[in-house]
């Protein structure tokens, strides 16, 4: 049961696959060319078929004409051929023969068939603009319908017109048109098959990158973004990896900052967090004037507000890279925001041993967001 559910899903894969639909799509490109080729092939040889039956015809009407000479009134008794001889010329067992009077009625006919053959005798004309008229009527016979080409001309006795003689042959007595055709449908069929498997294979070959492509993709985690597919090829699907190379180099670069940024907020944070358990500890350490424990929690309410700013300001952060929010620009001096940069490190760079002193601060005014300058320096 299993086997025939995975079975079926293959199968389904395969067909709302890309190289099915392509595949698909050339063998109808290919069908379309092969039945307008085979169709112009299958018109030209019928067409040849009908003008050589038309050489035969004008070849027996010929030699009806001499056996009937200028009397039509009983073809028989003038030794009418009737059986099969030999050559192309005579009348064979499978040809038709008719004698129409004046008015169009049927007088005699020869033949296989027993059904009356209809033909449009007023097409020849009338008077001296009496033609031959060439027509095309199929039977039924045993072996199925067939195909006959008829050949109506005008009859003449002393100058005198006496009715029509209708001679019709088959148009394809060795079956030569059925055999073509069959060839044909054989040859399209065979042909369709083998090119939607070469087809089908070509594609599949064609997407063997993108399944690669694809189970590489599904292989990379947040944690690995390293990994490129480097494929050497210089078409579309090479097109398509190089833009996927480029995208995971950004991701990359994104998750970098983004890990920088975590660290540095914890680096921004444990600053305040160390001053404010410095000053705990000393105002703790021993009795105190109130002077001191006055200056301590105004040192701990000001770290307190730096570590507020910046909460605030990893959320500006945030809000910035979802274009929501954007600095706060006011005109301030850079040297005063040193020097209070440098007051609020003192007591922390003291209890490391280190010794904080600024050189010359000329008056230096700008235009910046005064939160994120601090915290810069």
């Amino acid at each position: 049961m299993r086997f025939c559910m995975k079975f079926f899903e293959r199968i389904n894969l395969i067909l709302h696959s890309i190289r099915f639909r392509l595949a698909l799509w050339f063998v109808f490109i290919l069908a379309l060319l092969l039945i307008g080729f085979s169709g112009m092939l299958f018109y030209m040889q019928k067409q040849e078929l009908q003008a050589e039956t038309l050489i035969r015809l004008e070849s027996k009407l010929e030699s009806i004409e001499k056996v009937l000479g200028t009397d039509t009134t009983n073809p028989q008794e003038l030794g009418f051929p009737i059986t099969a001889n030999d050559g192309d010329t005579s009348f064979k067992k499978e040809d038709v023969l008719a004698l129409y009077n004046l008015d169009g009625s049927l007088q005699k006919m020869w033949g296989p068939f027993t059904e009356t053959v209809s033909l449009d005798l007023f097409r020849i004309g009338s008077g001296a603009e009496r033609e031959s008229l060439t027509e095309l009527l199929t039977f039924n016979s045993a072996s199925g319908k067939i195909q006959y080409v008829f050949k109506v001309v005008p009859l003449y006795s002393k100058d005198v017109f006496t009715g029509y003689l209708a001679l019709g042959t088959p148009l394809d007595p060795k079956g030569q048109l059925k055999r073509l055709l069959t060839t044909l449908i054989v040859f399209i069929v065979l042909t369709l098959l083998v090119s939607f498997l070469g087809g089908f294979w070509l594609a599949d070959r064609a997407m063997r990158p993108v399944k690669t492509i694809a189970a590489k993709a599904r292989s990379i985690s947040e944690t690995d973004l390293s990994q490129r597919f480097n494929l050497s090829k210089k078409d579309e699907i090479g097109q398509l990896a190089e833009t996927f190379d480029s995208m995971l180099a950004r991701l990359e670069s994104a998750f970098a900052r983004q890990r920088q940024f975590t660290a540095d907020a914890s680096h921004e944070l444990r600053t305040p967090l160390t001053i404010v358990n410095l000053e705990t500890t000393r105002a703790l350490s021993a009795p105190r004037p109130a002077k001191e424990y006055q200056r301590a929690l105004q040192v701990i309410q000001s770290e307190n507000e730096l570590m507020s700013h910046l909460v605030n300001d990893m959320l500006t952060l945030a809000r910035m890279d979802a274009h929501q929010e954007s600095l706060h620009k006011e005109p301030l001096d850079l040297s005063d925001l040193a020097l209070d940069v440098v007051e609020r490190l003192t007591p922390l760079a003291a209890r490391q041993e280190i010794s904080l002193e600024t050189g010359e601060l000329p008056e230096t005014p700008i235009v910046g967001d005064r939160q994120s300058l601090t915290q810069m320096l």
